[in-house]
């Protein structure tokens, strides 16, 4: 690796992408999966990324925090191209779910990118936090090297600035560290020393060592005395807890000439703000003066800081100290003449620059220029993501040109390596220059759109640009912004290779022979892969165990060994070449006895599934195999060649035997085990058994057993007679005998186990109840009647166990009599049991009838009413009732006024007269009733008309009297019933209202009648006069006219009633003019000047008048010159004006009203002079008057105006919607009258109060507005000034903070709401980020979130608030998880017990809760021959095995995100069919002949295999499985065993090996083949196949194989005649790797004792 990349990984912001070479193992610190403060959630993603154009393997491990215990590695493949992502890396790599930290390391054959981010996933507003570059192996710190951390900060107030954490990755055994923390002026603060024995994580905050609460600017060293290490220090923000993490680097040589290749003071997308700080470190003694300058800023920049001796200097904001303006971004140069290290980081903080809370990233650091990506060269950026979702992430590409510029190309390649869009690029010398990844390649791909800047370009997820450079040198890097928290990781380019280090890589380093064993000699050999081939090596060396270091020359790749004792063994290589070296380390077992664990075995159950044991030999390398070599496992126990033993145990016993074990380097070891199997908890059903009746046939009773194994049967002891109990659990029988039987049920399994239960059986005999119920009445006690019962055994006692006895009787439960007297009537039916001693019972079902009594209602009739007189009350009552009788009229109507009560009160006023007949019911308790018919007669009251007498009326004048009436019912009516009202006057029939306006004088008589509502009468009569009024017209005067001009004057009578008619009766008008006769108006253009006389007499609609004389005089025109007179100044002379008439009779005297002060008008000239001495608006009438007094005006507005002016405030303070403003006073200079204040421009909510110019009020809307205010004094005089006022909106806060959980397929409904300072208005709502799961919406209106989700998972939302009328907005992130529904499976249980081989089994299992549709499936074993199907849940098909089998459903529903499920465990028992074996007899035979016969099976599956399970054969024969019985001429056993072991082959493919011919001396044999596989320590585990005399038997044998395994061949190894003896087989083994196979037939035969026949 070149310094270039070095650099680039110990400067990088971030995240930096290393290139791990071939064969190199490169280490990830910062690797997380563990909780933290306030809910974080830390978690690691690690990518990976094949460059290459070959398949590449990596294997992936961890260097554990101190304390604890690395897991296992992890190997990986990657295809040519690849990108893999792995998320939540600890947990998918290594199962750590909890608690897991670490350093990841990556060793691979191939040249790999990697690189590794951590983040806090559980935060609101989106994940943030860090990436951590990769470390190769080349560039960790070794012995006497020292790294420094350049950027330590701490504060003690948790709430505000930052805290550090530093951490170091101890690589080798004995590695020793010093860590010392320094402040800013590099005095010591603390030190601490580190060493491990294994490789581990060391992690401390700052504090711990420094000893400081606060260390504002500060840094740590880290030295290494022995061994290698890698380092970095974590710099967490105190209210973000977002973190960038800076890699312990090396001091450089030489001068400082640093490129920074992003700086920035600008915003950015979704209301980011970016700002970059540095820091400088001066290592030396003596202080340096470093040079910043900008790079690419569109002006250049730059500035002087000096840095003091081992001293650190901060330049916060440093574009900004540079001079820069807002809106800057560019790259940086940073030069000194002496050594120094930089740092720069970019933080998203609020534009003001008031910190609440920071989300960073690192920014890169590189040597200026030879640290560039050089013509010819290609640099790397994985991991790209683009889009703008929230959760999500957006990619920026950020590319600085070097001294001479730099041409290329981008690539953009998917995670499979496939070409999406290629751009040409071109950047001049310096050019900085930054996009959205999509923006570089919008020309390239399609449906490119965009969205607030940011190109929404197709950009396929975890994608990888390639920069190639073709001309100059390039810097570039990329920026990851998470789009929910605005935090952005930044990524340098990666390399592949360069340098020293990428012209040598150890290949592969092994021991050979295999299994390594103890004072065997051990070659170690290795190969190595050096650039150009012809090159040397500087030197090699190896290193076994503690030993020391051994020197080899540098020309060798092998050394010979030998190990003293057995045990594990490190043996580390190191290469040298130039600068570069690389080591490997093999780890070697030599081989001594494997322990297996455990020691001891559990128990088993017959019929239970044995809790699956797992035997490990911890001293073994992987993979291990296993087998029995001697014993055989309990009946239906399996152990798998992994060494896993389960099975259910088929037979109760004791078994031993032998487990042996052989690891990947050969090392072998056994242990000898026994397993006690028992029988099963087995439980008989029902609990209870049925009771039985004498007689009766006993109900269908099946007894069922759980537990046990196979088929048994059933035994029962003490059953009543007449019944029994069945073999197969059935009771039946007729019972013969009453009574009370303890019965035994006794169960036997097919193993052989048993239980035994208890249970009762009651026999009744039929118990018959006889009564006879007599008629009763309510009131009236019943005769005493007795039930009676037969059949009964023992003692009986009754009750009524059903339906109610009437209220008032009894039952006697011991005699059976029922008695008493019922107060209630009906039909009563009831049930009375009887019990006898032994429970038996007997009913009988029947009924009481309760009849009324008579009831007879008084008195027997009601006296008279009188309409409106208050009547009674008469009670009614009644006789012959039961309990309180109620009352009601059931047929006609009382009169209306009265009413009867429920207790039988008849009370009221009548309001009708009339006969009224009607009927009376009475009904008692029981509802019984008795009746009574009335007649009652209302008559009439007397009716009284007032007043006495009625006032007389006039003319045209209104009248309003009113007539009413005492004595009458209901409402009046009023009519004129003799004469007439006098004209004009109505009478209202209603309310008696006597109203209108008299049109006629005279005398009128007339008679009223009221009549009220019952049709009564009274009357009085009347006598009213009418006169007229006195009529008078107006006005008393009339103006004057003048010739030409309009006259109008109108005169109106008044007193009189309607309209008028008006004539001109003495004199004559004016001429021109004339009187309306209608209207009264004098209307016309006078045409003669002079005095005119007359009289006008108005007479109303009545015909009574009145009159006026009038004097009119008709002046000439006198017009006033000029109109108006120029404004004047207080104390200076005014210019003067001179008014002049024309027309009317001379002399004309001039007067003037409403001049100011200082000013006259002469009263002979008109002349207006003076100086004034009052300001303001003056209304000035200036007037001519002739000789007869006609007169000409002329008004005007006559101004005198002081100077003015508004001198405060001199500007407006912004504000805020809905909080109150000011208050502000307005001033004015100039006027000291009373100024009027007003304001044009205010928003809504202010106001300026006119009296006192003081501007209030709450702002209601937010904007810019121009306000203009304006001061008004007394006199009318003005002045204005205009003002900018800003109105901003408050902070609209959306409860609640957080949203509650959900479930899918589960309505869910949440109510968020919106508050803030505003007063008044509504809220609506909508998803500004982000996206609510499938399924819910967010109502816009009252901001619920409802609907029933579909999608699992976590879903980042943030919601939008906007105020109405205001339109203030503000938001709230939630993060919505959708959890499972509970996922039930239905159905019931499926039929069991079937029989094998019987077609059509079918059994449909459903599914409820959660997304429907369902998928389902099963776990466990389905009987053989039934398949379940997956859409439908239907179990079907034929079995063709027996046995239980226990099975579990399990149900998938259809909710996206996750996979939610649940399950049901089932139990199916498939039974054997009944088999027959023929022939019946066999044939004898002869003592010492040979003797042959064969049995056959019919009715089952085959094939069968047959046993004697009774008696014995004769002595000398035996039983085959197959059904054949031979004689045996001898006793004994035999193996032949054939080694082909030496057949081995180098090459892949089938191998072939013979078995000679041989002969046994024993019949009955069997053939078995066995094969070891020996794999070499990287090898994969390899497959075989089986051919036995040209036949492929792999699947048969249940194959293919890749472990050891013990087949056996017998059925396929036969003879010339076909049977399986005597013959060459050919045995044809297929491979895909080198192995050693050993084949072995062996004849086996069991002792037999010889017995004549």
């Amino acid at each position: 690796m070149t310094f270039r990349i070095a650099l680039r990984i110990v400067f990088a912001a971030v995240l930096g992408t290393s290139t791990l070479l071939a064969a190199e193992t490169t280490y990830l610190p910062g690797a997380a999966e563990l909780g933290g403060l306030q809910g974080a959630r830390f978690s690691s993603t690690l990518e990976l990324t094949n460059p290459g154009d070959a398949v590449a393997t990596a294997t992936i491990g961890l260097v554990p925090m101190a304390g604890k215990t690395p897991p296992a590695p992890v190997v990986r493949t990657l295809a040519a191209g690849d990108s893999v992502r792995i998320e939540a890396a600890l947990k998918t790599l290594f199962g750590l779910a909890d608690d897991g930290a670490g350093t990841i390391t990556v060793s691979s054959d191939a040249a790999l990118l990697t690189s590794l981010t951590t983040r806090n996933v559980a935060a609101a507003e989106g994940p943030y936090g860090l990436g951590l570059f990769a470390v190769p192996e080349a560039d960790l710190l070794g012995a006497g090297e020292t790294g420094h951390s350049i950027w330590v900060s701490h504060s003690a107030d948790p709430k505000t600035g930052y805290r550090t954490n530093l951490s170091v990755t101890l690589i080798d055994p004995g590695t020793i560290v010093v860590v010392r923390v320094f402040r800013a002026d590099g005095s010591p603060a603390g030190e601490t020393t580190l060493s491990a024995q294994t490789p581990q994580v060391w992690q401390k905050p700052v504090t711990a060592i420094a000893g400081e609460a606060s260390l504002p600017v500060g840094r740590a060293e880290f030295e290494v005395k022995a061994g290698r290490a890698t380092a970095y220090a974590v710099v967490n923000d105190n209210v973000t807890s977002d973190a960038i993490a800076l890699q312990s680097e090396r001091v450089p040589a030489g001068a400082t000439e640093r490129l920074v290749s992003g700086a920035a003071l600008s915003p950015g997308h979704l209301g980011a703000f970016w700002v970059t700080d540095l820091r400088i470190f001066n290592p030396g003694a003596e202080p340096v003066v470093a040079t910043i300058r900008s790079l690419g800023a569109p002006t250049a920049a730059s500035a002087a800081v000096a840095v003091p001796a081992h001293g650190v200097v901060e330049v916060p904001k440093v574009l900004a100290f540079l001079g820069l303006p807002e809106r800057t971004a560019s790259a940086l140069r940073v030069s000194a003449d002496t050594p120094l290290l930089v740092a720069a980081r970019t933080n998203n903080v609020d534009p003001t620059g008031v910190r609440t809370g920071t989300f960073s990233a690192q920014q890169f650091v590189s040597i200026w220029p030879t640290g560039l990506l050089g013509a010819g060269s290609t640099g790397y950026f994985t991991g790209v993501d683009q889009t703008l979702n929230v959760p999500g992430t957006r990619t920026n590409l950020a590319r600085v040109g070097g001294p001479e510029g730099a041409a290329g190309a981008l690539v953009l390649r998917d995670e499979r390596g496939a070409e999406q869009g290629r751009v040409p690029f071109r950047r001049a010398p310096g050019e900085w220059g930054q996009l959205g990844v999509a923006d570089w390649f919008a020309s390239s791909l399609a449906g490119t759109t965009s969205r607030d800047g940011l190109s929404l370009a197709t950009v396929p997820p975890n994608s990888r640009i390639d920069v190639t450079v073709d001309q100059g040198a390039l810097d570039a890097y990329v920026s990851q912004i998470d789009n929910g928290s605005g935090d952005a990781v930044t990524r340098p380019f990666g390399l592949p290779g360069g340098g020293d280090c990428s012209k040598v890589a150890i290949v592969s380093f092994e021991a050979t022979p295999l299994p390594v064993k103890p004072g065997v000699q051990t070659t170690l050999s290795w190969t190595l892969a050096i650039d150009p081939p012809t090159a040397e090596l500087t030197s090699q060396s190896i290193k076994i165990g503690t030993g020391p270091e051994i020197e080899l020359d540098k020309n060798v790749r092998s050394y010979a060994t030998s190990f003293p004792e057995a045990g594990p063994v490190e043996v580390m290589l190191k290469v040298r070449k130039g600068s570069c070296v690389k080591t490997r380390t093999l780890s070697i077992a030599v081989c001594g006895e494997l322990a297996l664990e455990p020691a001891t075995l559990v128990e088993a159950t017959v019929g239970e599934p044995y809790a699956g044991v797992s035997f490990a030999a911890p001293a073994g390398r992987p993979p291990l195999a296993f087998r029995v070599s001697e014993g055989a496992l309990p009946a239906g126990l399996t152990l798998s060649p992994s060494g896993l033993l389960d099975g259910t145990p088929a037979e109760a016993g004791v078994a031993s035997f032998t487990i042996a074990v052989i690891d990947a380097n050969g090392c072998t070891g056994q242990r000898a085990y026994r397993i006690e199997v028992g029988c099963p908890p087995m439980s008989i059903a029902p609990a209870a058994l049925p009771g039985g009746t004498v007689g009766t046939p006993y109900p269908a009773t099946v007894l069922s057993v759980s537990g046990g194994s196979g088929s048994g049967t059933f035994a029962g002891y003490g059953l009543p007679p007449g019944l029994a109990v069945s073999s197969n659990g059935r009771i039946e029988g007729t019972p013969t005998v009453a009574g009370r039987f303890d019965t035994e049920i006794v169960y036997r399994d097919a193993n052989g186990c048993s239980i035994t239960i208890a249970r009762t059986i009651v026999v009744c005999n039929p118990i018959a109840v006889e009564a006879t119920l007599p008629a009763a009445t309510a009131g009236v006690a019943i005769t005493p009647t007795p039930f009676t019962v037969s059949g009964a055994v023992g003692a009986t006692t009754f009750a009524v166990t059903a339906g109610a006895l009437p209220t008032g009787t009894s039952f006697d439960g011991a005699t059976g009599i029922l008695s008493g007297t019922p107060i209630v009537v009906g039909t009563f039916p009831f049930t009375v049991t009887a019990t006898d001693s032994l429970g038996c019972t007997g009913i009988l079902a029947t009924s009481l009838t309760v009849s009324c009594p008579t009831i007879t209602v008084s008195p027997a009739s009601l006296a008279n009413a009188t309409a409106g007189v208050a009547y009674g009350p008469v009670t009614l009552t009644q006789t012959g009732g039961v309990g309180t009788a109620t009352y009601a009229v059931t047929t006609g109507a009382l009169p209306a006024g009265l009413t009867l009560t429920g207790a039988g009160v008849l009370s009221g006023t009548p309001t009708v007269t009339g006969t009224f007949n009607f009927t009376v019911t009475a009904t008692d308790a029981n509802s019984c009733t008795g009746t009574r018919a009335y007649t009652l007669v209302v008559e009439c009251p007397v009716i009284t008309v007032s007043p006495a007498t009625l006032p007389g009326g006039t003319t045209g004048i209104a009248y309003v009297q009113s007539v009413g009436s005492t004595g009458g019912l209901g409402t009046m009516a009023y009519a004129v019933t003799t004469g007439a009202l006098p004209p004009g006057l109505v009478l209202d029939g209603v309310s008696g209202a006597i109203t209108g306006t008299p049109t006629a004088a005279g005398t009128y008589s007339f008679t009223v009648t009221a009549t009220d509502g019952n049709g009564c009468t009274g009357s009085r009569a009347y006598t009213v006069g009418i006169v007229c009024p006195t009529i008078t017209v107006g006005p008393g005067a009339l103006t004057n006219g003048t010739v030409g001009t309009a006259y109008s004057q109108t005169v109106l009578g008044a007193g009189g009633g309607g309209a008028y008619l008006y004539a001109v009766t003495a004199g004559t008008l004016p001429a021109g003019l004339s009187l309306d006769g209608a209207s009264g108006a004098i209307t016309g253009t006078p045409t003669t000047a002079d005095l005119y006389a007359f009289t006008i007499t108005a007479t109303d609609q009545y015909g009574c008048s009145g009159a006026t004389a009038y004097q009119v005089r008709i002046c000439p025109v006198i017009e006033v010159t000029p109109a108006t007179a120029a404004q004047g100044t207080i104390g200076q002379v005014y210019a003067g004006a001179t008014f002049a008439q024309t027309g009317g009779v001379l002399p004309v005297e001039w007067s003037a009203t409403g001049l100011p002060l200082g000013l006259t008008l002469d009263a002979a000239t008109g002349a207006l002079t003076g100086t004034p001495t009052e300001a303001g608006g003056f209304a000035v009438v200036v007037t001519a008057t002739d000789a007869n007094g006609c007169t000409g005006s002329v008004a005007f507005t006559l101004r005198i105006c002081p100077e003015m002016a508004i001198d405060a405030p001199a500007s407006l303070a912004a504000g805020t919607v809905g909080t109150a403003y000011g208050p502000v006073t307005f001033t004015q200079a100039g006027s000291g009258a009373t100024i009027a204040w007003s304001a044009t421009g205010l928003p809504t909510g202010l106001t300026l109060d006119p009296a006192t110019g003081v501007l209030s009020g709450t702002p209601g809307e937010p904007g810019s507005f121009t306000v203009v205010v304006t001061a008004t004094d007394a006199n009318g005089c003005a002045v204005s000034r205009s003002y900018p006022l800003t109105i901003t909106c408050p902070t609209i806060t959306l409860s609640p903070g957080t949203l509650p959980g959900a479930t899918a397929a589960t309505a869910y409904s949440q109510t968020i709401t919106a508050s803030s300072a505003l007063v008044g208005g509504s809220y609506s709502y909508s998803v500004f980020s982000g996206a609510l799961p499938a399924g819910l919406t967010l109502n816009p209106a009252t901001g619920e979130i409802s609907g029933t989700p579909t999608a699992v998972g976590s879903f980042n939302v943030t919601i939008r608030a906007t105020h109405d009328p205001t339109g203030c907005t503000g938001d709230q992130a939630y993060t919505l998880v959708v959890a499972c529904a509970t996922i039930t499976v239905g159905g019931g249980a499926p039929p069991t017990n079937v029989t094998a081989g019987v077609a059509g089994y079918t059994h449909t299992f459903t599914a409820t809760g959660g997304v429907s549709p369902w998928t389902f499936s099963a776990t466990g074993t389905l009987p053989t021959g039934l398949t379940l199907n997956p859409t439908t849940g239907v179990l079907s098909g034929t079995p063709t095995v027996t046995g239980t089998f226990n099975f579990t459903i399990v149900a998938t529903d259809s909710a996206t995100g996750a996979t939610c499920s649940g399950s049901a465990p089932f139990s199916v028992t498939v039974v054997c069919p009944t088999i027959t074996v023929s022939p019946a007899t066999l044939p004898g035979g002869i003592v010492g002949t040979a003797y042959t016969e064969t049995a056959t099976a019919a009715g089952g599956t085959g094939p069968y295999t047959f046993a004697v399970t009774a008696g014995a054969l004769p002595t000398g024969l035996t039983l085959g499985t197959d059904g054949t019985i031979t004689s045996l001429y001898t006793q004994q056993t035999s193996t032949h065993t054939h080694d082909i072991s030496g057949q081995t082959s180098s090459s892949e493919g089938s191998h072939t090996h013979t078995v000679p011919a041989h002969t046994h001396t024993v019949s009955n044999h069997t053939h078995a083949l066995t094969y070891g596989v020996f794999l070499g320590p990287t090898a994969s585990a390899p497959q075989f196949t089986v051919t036995i005399n040209g036949t492929d038997r792999t699947s048969a044998l249940g194959g293919p194989w890749n472990n050891d395994a013990l087949l056996d061949i017998t059925p396929y190894l036969v003879d010339l005649t076909g049977q399986p003896l005597r013959q060459t087989n050919s045995i044809e083994i297929g491979g895909t790797q080198l192995c050693d196979i050993e084949v072995t037939v062996k004849s086996l035969v069991t002792a037999m004792s010889l017995v004549p026949v």
